[in-house]
């Protein structure tokens, strides 16, 4: 099995932690959406392309704004989108299955003061290791 790379990790410094990883084979671009909180527990398999991990720096850049950012919305993906709440210091991480299931899920995350500059360096990590990215 390759072995794959945390592209993206939201975990929340509360003690009832709800996570959003994204983990992903930087060799394949295949990979999974993990959601786990104490009430909901779930799976998805994603395929990337190269565009999607230049829509995923583009989505940084808008959060590092304080703006809302979506990715992969193109038509019939699974969305991931992260809003800031501008009353308190959390964010809503929403996943929307377009395909399959057709569920969606909205978790409430508590990240620490230093979550999106450890997105930029999950990013910049996976791009030296990925060879599709790497022209």
């Amino acid at each position: 099995m390759p072995e794959r790379i945390d592209l993206i990790s939201l975990q929340s410094t509360w003690a009832t932690s709800p996570t959003v990883v994204v983990s992903v084979d930087p060799a394949s671009l295949e990979g999974e959406i993990v959601v786990d909180t104490e009430f909901v527990k779930g799976r998805k398999k994603i395929s990337l392309h190269s565009d999607d991990i230049a829509e995923w720096a583009e989505v940084l850049e808008a959060l590092d704004g304080e703006e809302t950012g979506s990715w992969m919305e193109a038509a019939g993906r699974t969305v991931l989108t992260i809003e800031w709440d501008d009353e308190y210091d959390y964010l809503w991480v929403t996943i929307e299955d377009r395909v399959g299931s057709m569920a969606t899920v909205r978790v409430q995350v508590g990240p620490d003061e230093y979550w999106l500059d450890d997105q930029f360096n999950r990013l910049a990590r996976f791009r030296e290791a990925s060879p599709k990215l790497s022209s």
